[in-house]
């Protein structure tokens, strides 16, 4: 993934640094719509199934991954 360069104000040039702040915002985003997927899910009444075939994830497949979509079959 290609970090989006932020001009230091002035200068036109990025900050040192600024490429893994960029990254890392973008790994906090995307876990942010997993934890917004799950809370649909419970919403919804599907939490805990597989997304794929419907079965119940197991509870140490929850424990581990709050946000799991789908069993190990379908992983």
């Amino acid at each position: 993934m290609e970090a989006a360069m932020i001009p230091v104000a002035g200068t036109g040039y990025p900050h040192p640094g600024d490429e893994d702040a960029v990254e890392e915002l973008g790994r906090i985003e995307a876990a942010l719509r997993e934890v917004d997927g799950a809370m649909a899910r419970l919403d919804d009444g599907s939490y805990g199934t597989c997304a794929e075939c419907g079965a119940l994830l197991a509870d140490e497949v929850l424990e581990s991954d709050p946000t799991a979509r789908s069993c190990p079959d379908h992983h």
